[in-house]
């Protein structure tokens, strides 16, 4: 099998395959395990030849860890670049490893050992005739068997369309500079393909809006299977749109801050998302300072002691159940809360004159209150309420103005209406 390696005909990482995920003591502890002559599950191995030009071509479907783990010991370096150094330090189980085997890389290991090694004999499963659903189904039952695959790793093997492969293309392009730099994942998580999770999570929102993950990921897997790629290009633009903002407005802090939490990153991508492309705010540059103190105050107040109610069901609804519709639903509306007001084109005229008053007042003929439908008794109880609030961007003009009751108009918002 190295020598169809070394010729290029084998295909460790079909593209139903996980990503290379083993930590390093496993693979010690298999180099052992062949050394010693001791027995490895079956491998499974698809055939593929192609009618054109006759080439054989050698697919995993089932032992790609193992059969990596083999190649990299032959060629001295590890795929995170490594070098494959046989310790009883780095075996899971120190007392069984040969001591004969301390310090030694392939290349190093005795003549004996390294013509044992060659001459292990793998035991190989040769799929020839299996369709293409076939091999992925096969995938899936043989890693479920041992309880190996989390959900986006299954994801990857039953989903192939235009959604799945938006998602990973965005999320190996802000891997690097955008979840590494600021926190956001870790290494492990990325191996585990939980970055390609959580950007899926996050199309998802800009797709079908807020939705529970557990129930809805793969859902959306199904019903964006197949994608216009004018659709495609949109969804990209939008997404490096939100996250270039959120690093406009946060910087650094973004990795100090709660908001690398993917929890309260979610809420803050959805909330800018909507600003930006539902509700059509133009977010001007001069209010980033004011929106990142905000969102820092925030960050530095939600914990399990916050005295502001508010504050602590935010944080609750971070750390319990954060994945869920409700909780993501809490945190979008509080932070829309806080977060909005900066947004709106308000009208630089905050209040009524006394002839818009007076037009108003002679112009109801009930002299209703807009508020409590009751009739105002006199002129000096009127005020001009807001239909929209000012405070959300209503004009201060005739066609956004009601007669009220001064008392009415105050316990409605008074100076916010």
């Amino acid at each position: 099998m190295w020598e169809q390696y070394s010729l290029k005909n084998v295909d460790l990482q079909p593209k139903y395959q996980r990503r290379l995920v083993w930590p390093f003591k496993n693979k010690v502890y298999l180099i052992d395990s062949i050394l010693q002559g001791l027995p490895l599950p079956k491998f499974f191995m698809q055939i593929v030849v192609d009618s054109d030009t006759g080439k054989t071509m050698y697919a995993m479907v089932d032992g790609q860890q193992r059969l990596s783990t083999i190649f990299e010991f032959i060629k001295g370096k590890t795929n995170d670049n490594r070098d494959f150094v046989l310790t009883k330090k780095n075996h899971p189980e120190p007392e069984k490893f040969l001591k004969d085997l301390e310090g030694k890389t392939f290349s190093t290991l005795t003549k004996d050992l390294q013509q044992k090694f060659w001459l292990y004999k793998l035991s190989m499963e040769e799929l020839t005739e299996a369709e293409e659903a076939e091999i992925k189904d096969m995938f899936v039952r043989l890693n479920l068997s041992n309880f190996k695959l989390n959900s986006q790793e299954l994801r990857n093997a039953l989903f192939q369309g235009e959604f799945k492969k938006m998602a990973y293309t965005l999320a190996e392009e802000f891997e690097e500079e955008y979840y590494l730099r600021y926190k956001i994942l870790s290494i492990s998580n990325i191996k585990r393909m939980i970055d390609a999770e959580f950007t899926s999570e996050l199309l998802g929102a800009m797709l079908k809006g807020i939705t529970n993950k557990k129930d809805e990921t793969d859902n959306i897997y199904g019903f964006y299977d197949i994608m216009e790629e004018d659709d495609v290009r949109e969804c990209k633009k939008k997404f490096r749109a939100v996250f270039s903002t959120i690093k406009k407005i946060l910087g650094e802090d973004l990795s100090t801050t709660r908001f690398n939490n993917r929890n309260d990153y979610y809420s803050l991508f959805y909330l800018i998302y909507t600003f930006l492309y539902k509700k059509n705010y133009k977010i001007e540059s001069k209010v980033y300072p004011e929106m990142k103190k905000i969102l820092i105050e925030l960050s530095i107040n939600a914990n399990e002691n916050a005295t502001n109610p508010d504050i602590l069901k935010y944080y609750q609804k971070t750390v319990q159940g954060g994945d869920t519709e409700s909780s993501r639903k809490y945190r979008d509306n509080y932070l829309t809360s806080l977060l909005e007001p900066l947004c709106l084109d308000r009208d630089p005229k905050r209040t009524f004159s006394e002839f818009e008053r007076q037009f108003l007042w002679h112009k109801s003929v009930e002299k209703k209150c807009g508020i409590c439908n009751l009739v105002i008794s006199n002129y000096s109880d009127c005020e001009i309420d807001h239909f929209t609030p000012w405070t959300n961007g209503g004009r201060t003009d005739l066609t956004n103005g009601q007669i009220s009751h001064s008392l009415c108009n105050r316990k409605k918002g008074g100076n916010n209406s």
